[in-house]
């Protein structure tokens, strides 16, 4: 007796859900590279730079010093 498996690429529901999951989970990587590009920067800034900005030297070493998946709460939402 032969056995039929029906495989995700069959459906097509499922086929569009994956393909949009997997575009999220790549943005979410994306944005998370970003994160720690714009903390890295920030680090970098000199006093002049972060008077522009309006960031004190204290606020940016500590946004610059928070783990890349200490995310802002907005992102989340």
């Amino acid at each position: 007796m032969t056995q039929h498996v029906r495989t995700h690429a069959h459906l097509p529901g499922r086929t569009r859900f994956a393909r949009a999951r997997h575009r999220s989970l790549l943005r979410t990587v994306l944005d998370l590279a970003a994160l720690r590009r714009q903390r890295l920067e920030l680090g970098r800034m000199d006093a002049h730079m972060l008077e522009d900005i309006g960031v004190s030297r204290e606020q940016a070493a500590s946004e610059a010093s928070r783990p890349v998946w200490d995310a802002p709460g907005y992102w989340t939402t």
